[in-house]
């Protein structure tokens, strides 16, 4: 096999690790700390549900009752909510919390709110049978004494969980990975372009020097 032959081939094998090695450089990565936020309802698709079982020991959980359920009990039961009665219309646990389902009150019961999308919660002057969910809104559910919505903070200054607001923050947060990664890739892929290229050059020399008499 020629020189040149022998250039010819090396030079293949260095641009396939080359294209190889950048389609997985270029290939997009998920943050293992990245959060779904599928369980909020889109906008205008339905009622985003909160539960915050906090005071119990639990978390706090959204969901989305897509399109436009008749009550609040609806709107939480599509959402993927169980609700149990102590008594006709009267909701005392959600997701079996608090178990078991109390049959005296002891100065807690689930709070019931509701806010527009990045306001304070209001308390519903009504129950979850007698409610009328709006499209767009959020419904909130706590287990506590009733002055205090789901998340932190009071009622009157406490709004939905960031996580519902909007989902600008999320996108910012994700865009922001996005544009690290692509600088990461830049630079990786400017480093192996570079080895590849001082390689070719070592062969060559190597071949021409091995050529000469």
């Amino acid at each position: 096999m020629t020189a040149r032959a022998h250039f010819r081939t090396f030079a293949g094998i260095l641009l396939t690790i080359a294209t190889t090695g950048l389609v997985v450089l270029a290939s997009p990565s998920v943050s293992a700390n990245a959060q779904s936020r599928a369980d909020a309802c889109a906008a205008g698709t339905g009622v985003t549900v909160v539960v915050d079982s906090s005071d119990l020991g639990g978390t706090t959980t959204t969901g989305c009752a897509p399109g436009d359920p008749e009550t609040g009990r609806d709107a939480l039961s599509s959402a993927g909510f169980t609700a149990q009665d102590s008594a006709p219309g009267m909701i005392c646990a959600i997701d079996s919390l608090p178990d078991p389902c109390p049959t005296t009150f002891d100065g807690s019961f689930w709070s019931y709110w509701h806010a527009q999308p990045g306001d304070a919660w209001t308390s519903y002057l009504v129950g979850a049978d007698a409610s009328a969910p709006v499209r767009g809104e959020v419904e909130g559910w706590r287990y506590n004494d009733g002055s205090v919505g789901p998340g932190s903070g009071t009622a009157t200054e406490q709004g939905p969980p960031a996580e519902v607001e909007t989902e600008a923050s999320g996108s910012s947060q994700e865009e922001s990975s996005q544009g690290d990664g692509l600088v990461i890739t830049a630079v990786a892929s400017a480093s192996l372009l570079l080895l590849i290229a001082a390689a070719i050059v070592l062969f060559v020399r190597r071949r021409k020097a091995q050529a000469r008499p």
